[in-house]
């Protein structure tokens, strides 16, 4: 835990609380709540200018008490005298009354509106854009480090101010979605360690178990972080998403599909989706927002059973990542006949696959680990987890289309931004 602030003589607690220079250790020492410094510090929140931004949902996430949070956000209100970050999505492109509302006394040369994919949002000229970053992406409900924020087509650094960029009121700023961890992509792989696995019939050769063993220690020597004995857990009794469900979703990524082969969206007008950079014609992926799977499902409830099933795994862990990850989500329709994923790992911490359709054939996710090759059965509807350092690839893809639902965990370090 950080040291507690050493207080010149005559000062007193509430003192000289300044948006400019105050640190969030040195803010919430001055409240007698420093046991909450590390965590915030650690979550991105270094100084008075950035947590100025944060919600009460994103202190109770880091481990604040309720009532220790409002007080942390009252005394915000209190003494910091800011211009706060309002976003809105007015109808017909007009601002809203509480986007046009008044900001704080002293404050109104200082204002500046960005636009960022439709939504508008009013920040002091001196604020990081990453702050700016942050609250776009949570009004998504998207991983931050899964977008990228351009200006003119560059890239904008987090680091930046509306005033080092010269933004004036009105610019607007562009946001992509940027490679989203890996779920792997289909080839032919020629060179690849045990392709010819991968492309037999019913997902493995006939091999004894000394070969099996063989196999799997070449797959695993050949990926530099592969564990040989990594497992994965598979809930093939259970149905997570009803037939219903997946109908559904399946219906919107093709609608999808449709549109970004007719018109080559990267984003559709309504804010309902992004289409991931590496999406094809017969490769095609779509991340969707928490609010959009909802919809989609017509259930929070099987949403947060999905999120529970993919945090609950390494025990002890669980906590630890929530504070510092964010889960995105892919649906991906693949079309790639005659190819295969080759054995790899993956860049998210944790991957949870839902198949959201049973009539393809082939495309078997296969894992190489404890000396076997393991094809877990994979009804439409099932899960299985996995973390990033198990070998797996996926079988060829025979016939027909192949529906998944990815969540996948991953860092969430604000500042990278």
């Amino acid at each position: 835990m950080p040291p507690k602030r050493k207080r010149a003589s005559g000062e007193t607690k509430d003192d000289n609380l300044h948006v400019s220079d105050q640190t969030c250790e040195a803010f919430l020492d001055s409240l007698s709540y420093s046991q909450y410094s590390a965590v915030l510090i650690e979550d991105g929140y270094e100084t008075l200018q950035e947590i100025q931004y944060i919600t009460i949902e994103d202190l109770i996430r880091l481990g604040v008490k309720i009532g220790h949070g409002r007080r942390i956000l009252a005394k915000i209100q209190e003494k910091v005298s800011r211009f706060e970050i309002n976003s809105n999505e007015p109808s017909n492109s007009s601002k809203s009354n509480e986007l046009e509302k008044e900001p704080a006394s002293g404050a109104v040369d200082d204002a500046i509106t960005i636009i960022v994919n439709k939504t508008f949002f009013q920040i002091k000229k001196t604020t990081k854009m990453q702050m700016l970053f942050a609250a776009f992406a949570r009004r998504q409900g998207v991983a931050l480090t899964s977008l990228l924020f351009l200006l003119d087509g560059d890239r904008v650094d987090g680091e930046n101010t509306p005033q080092t960029l010269e933004l004036v009121d009105g610019d607007e700023i562009r946001c992509l979605l940027a490679q989203t961890g890996s779920i792997g992509k289909f080839g032919t792989h020629e060179k690849s360690v045990a392709i010819e696995i991968l492309r037999a019939n019913g997902a493995h050769l006939n091999l004894s178990p000394r070969q099996n063993e063989v196999k799997v220690k070449a797959i695993c020597s050949s990926l530099p972080n592969a564990k040989p004995n990594s497992l994965f857990h598979s809930y093939d009794t259970e149905e997570y998403l009803s037939k219903a469900q997946r109908e559904t979703i399946i219906t919107n990524i093709d609608a999808a599909w449709e549109t970004f082969k007719n018109e080559g969206l990267t984003n559709n007008n309504n804010d309902l989706y992004f289409v991931r950079q590496d999406s094809t014609i017969s490769d095609f992926k779509i991340i969707l927002a928490t609010r959009q799977l909802e919809k989609m499902t017509k259930s929070s409830e099987t949403v947060n059973n999905l999120y529970s099933l993919l945090y609950r795994h390494k025990d002890g862990e669980a906590a630890k990542e929530q504070n510092n990850t964010a889960i995105s989500l892919v649906v991906r329709r693949c079309t790639q006949i005659g190819h295969a994923i080759k054995f790899h790992t993956d860049v998210s911490i944790r991957t949870l696959q839902v198949p959201l359709n049973d009539t393809f054939v082939g495309g078997d996710l296969v894992f190489a680990t404890n000396g076997k090759i393991c094809v877990p059965q994979r009804p439409a509807g099932s899960a299985t987890v996995h973390g990033n350092d198990i070998a797996h690839g996926v079988t060829t893809l025979r016939s027909g289309i192949r529906y998944s639902l990815f969540l996948l965990l991953q860092q969430n370090k604000t500042s990278s931004c």
